[in-house]
């Protein structure tokens, strides 16, 4: 592949990947967990890991495209090597994010959603409840690296 077709590739790939991640992870904290967390653990906890099954295919997909797209941007781009260095960082530092912090509770909850008598002690002590409550905040988390990663890719495309 010639320099000028890697560089409009990963320059495609970066950004926009990123803003499009930016859209479905900030779609789980605003609307859908919130909509969810209130009902019983019989019907929310089977849903949870129906989505979450789903999303970790997604998720780490458009990650790893958006931050080494921005990584080889920052290589072969010295003047904006800041800039998407940044986006880089910022878009990687999710999976850090996700795997030391807030896999134990997505694991919890898919544990929870398999066990009929676990759901049922839930439903007294509300555990699912806090636990989707803690997992929509940490999630505000990822939805603020993957918006900065977008944004300054974007950012350095305009600049260019």
């Amino acid at each position: 592949m010639d320099p000028t077709t890697a560089l409009r590739t990963a320059t495609l790939l970066s950004f926009p990947s990123a803003l499009l991640l930016t859209g479905y992870t900030l779609s789980f904290s605003q609307n859908i967990l919130p909509a969810l967390r209130d009902h019983k653990p019989q019907t929310t906890l089977p849903v949870f890991a129906a989505l979450w099954s789903r999303a970790s295919l997604i998720v780490p997909t458009l990650t790893l495209l958006s931050g080494s797209a921005s990584a080889y941007l920052a290589y072969v781009l010295p003047g904006q090597r800041r800039e998407w260095t940044t986006a880089a960082a910022a878009m990687l530092l999710t999976l850090s994010w996700r795997a030391v912090v807030m896999m134990k509770g997505e694991q919890r909850l898919n544990e929870m959603s398999k066990d009929e008598r676990v759901r049922a002690k839930s439903e007294m002590t509300l555990e699912h409840r806090q636990l989707m409550v803690r997992w929509e905040k940490m999630n505000w988390v990822n939805v603020v690296l993957t918006m900065v990663s977008g944004v300054t890719g974007l950012l350095a495309v305009v600049k260019a």
